[in-house]
């Protein structure tokens, strides 16, 4: 995962920053990707890095373990870990090897297949990053359809906090799509001390019903994947 510290809005538009080769996780593509990120960022490390979305087969072998501890040996992250779609991949990372850091979708939609395995996971003293709680801002238009009172500075720290209370997830990673997006993430304060339950409440009943009805915008992050 790379920390971008530049200024967003001297990227051109839809500028690609990544390369075309077929993704893969052989040890010299992933020496090459890993070395253009750190060009890129002008740094001789990464805080986080992520190997994302392996697949079952992929994570059976634990050549990604051995790398990932080699980077992280010879300075090149901090922290190293996986980012994961489905359970049954939490699962079989977890007996293949241990991260130290997985991440995964999560969702106010109860998921308990989801929530087992990263129980699992954190037994295993693995930390849990979560992501797409917003669904890409799309969340924001259509809780407004159903609750057109309430801001999307309120939504956003009632998502945080309800995500965050479960104690399943220990950090969060909010995706944005623009310089504006993160300042106003950026400028959520007092999320804890400002919670309103009745708030909270009327926001998760929302959020049920709009995947209840299989909204097509806001696709169920899948279990049985």
């Amino acid at each position: 995962m790379e920390k971008l510290q530049k200024n967003l809005e001297l990227i051109p538009y839809k500028q690609n920053i990544c390369f075309s080769h077929e993704l893969n996780f052989n040890p010299t593509y992933l020496d090459f990707a890993l070395e253009e990120s750190l060009k890129r960022l002008g740094r001789n490390y990464i805080d986080i890095l992520l190997l994302h979305m392996p697949t079952v087969k992929d994570l059976q072998s634990n050549q990604w373990e051995k790398y990932l501890i080699e980077k992280k040996r010879q300075g090149k992250c901090l922290v190293y870990g996986l980012s994961l779609c489905s359970p049954i991949e939490v699962y079989t990372a977890i007996y293949s090897g241990i991260p130290e850091i997985i991440q995964v979708p999560i969702s106010l939609v109860n998921n308990e297949p989801m929530l087992l395995a990263l129980e699992m996971a954190k037994s295993k003293g693995i930390k849990i990053i979560g992501r797409e709680i917003f669904h890409s801002g799309n969340i924001f238009s259509e809780l407004k359809r159903v609750l057109p009172e309430i801001s999307n500075s309120d939504i956003s720290k009632s998502l945080i906090y309800q995500v965050l209370e479960n104690q399943i997830v220990d950090h969060l990673l909010i995706g944005c799509t623009s310089t504006k997006q993160v300042e106003e993430i950026l400028n959520l304060t007092n999320i804890y001390e400002e919670n309103d339950p009745s708030l909270n409440k009327n926001i998760k009943i929302a959020y049920e019903k709009i995947f209840s009805d299989a909204n097509p915008i806001l696709p169920t992050l899948d279990s049985t994947n």
